[in-house]
């Protein structure tokens, strides 16, 4: 078992995790950040761009893995199936 830390980054603002967790591994380490992406997607409304992400670190700070997603509409567009919605 070795121990992961996970620091929440939400369109600027960075949270570092002092407590961490244990867990057996990589791949359980790289899921729970997937895990904790996705309930940043599903909270509070976002309406303008947004860059949400979740950096892996072990015990010595080394990053390890970051799971990222931005997304947002572009200022301009030259689709008018879009141009309504921006």
């Amino acid at each position: 078992m070795r121990r992961f830390f996970f620091d929440i980054t939400d369109t600027g603002e960075v949270y570092h995790d002092a407590r961490g967790a244990t867990l057996p591994g990589s791949a359980s380490a790289k899921e729970r950040a997937f895990d904790i992406v996705r309930k940043l997607m599903t909270g509070p409304l976002r309406t303008e761009h947004c860059d949400l992400g979740c950096t892996v670190r072990d015990v010595d700070g080394n990053q390890l893995m970051q799971i990222r997603i931005a997304f947002g509409m572009p200022e301009t567009t030259n689709d008018p199936n879009l141009a309504d919605a921006v």
